[in-house]
């Protein structure tokens, strides 16, 4: 959570990790601490979301919901029902409307993994490419995005989060079982959970689960 709060600072950040990683609950968790402080628009991604209209209608809803009405014009953040064309005009206005934003915010892109679609990528490349320094894009997805992070990465715009940052260690899976199941296992019985689960979140818990 402080590593999200810090580094926000940054235009994106990109938590990449299998499923079962705990990437969502990560979000949430920070949402609910930096939520009163941070406005913070959420987009939940589905494959009915693969498209490019649909996508921008969405990430402009979550948008118009956390800033203040004068920062948009009415076409900025509902003109994007239209054909292909209505979007590649309109997006610039919304990023202007971003610019005009008196504080900073916070998109995140919840299983971006979903949307696959060429036009969709391009788009979201021109939108992180010219957002103001008081926006902040979070990506959670299962693999790597299909985007030019590697120059961004060189830019110095990128921070990641990986499954190897999401896995639980040993110490915080016995601190798991102490919190949960009040239950001290033996050292060579916790290495043994460690090894065989390798920290992944989703196994653990249902470590938990059956020792419950």
């Amino acid at each position: 959570l402080t590593f999200l709060t810090t580094s926000s600072e940054r235009k994106i950040t990109l938590i990449d990790a299998p499923p079962g990683y705990g990437k969502t609950t990560l979000l949430a968790q920070w949402c609910q601490t930096e939520g009163s402080n941070l406005p913070i628009a959420w987009v939940s991604l589905d494959a009915q979301d693969n498209d490019p209209v649909r996508l921008w209608a969405h990430i402009a809803e979550a948008l118009r919901q956390i800033t203040p009405k004068k920062s948009f014009r009415d076409d900025s953040l509902g003109g994007l029902g239209g054909e292909w064309s209505d979007i590649e005009t309109t997006l610039p206005v919304l990023i202007n409307g971003l610019t005009a934003l008196p504080r900073r915010v916070v998109l995140i892109l919840d299983d971006y993994h979903c949307i696959k679609q060429s036009e969709c990528h391009e788009l979201m490349t021109f939108f992180v490419e010219h957002l103001p320094e008081t926006v902040h894009v979070v990506f959670a997805t299962r693999y790597d995005l299909p985007l030019p992070l590697g120059r961004w990465r060189a830019r110095g715009k990128v921070n990641e989060i990986r499954a190897e940052q999401l896995a639980f260690s040993e110490v915080e899976i016995a601190s798991l079982l102490k919190d949960i199941l009040h239950l001290d296992l033996d050292p060579d019985d916790l290495h043994t959970l460690f090894e065989r689960t390798e920290g992944w979140p989703a196994a653990v818990y249902l470590a938990l689960l059956s020792l419950r």
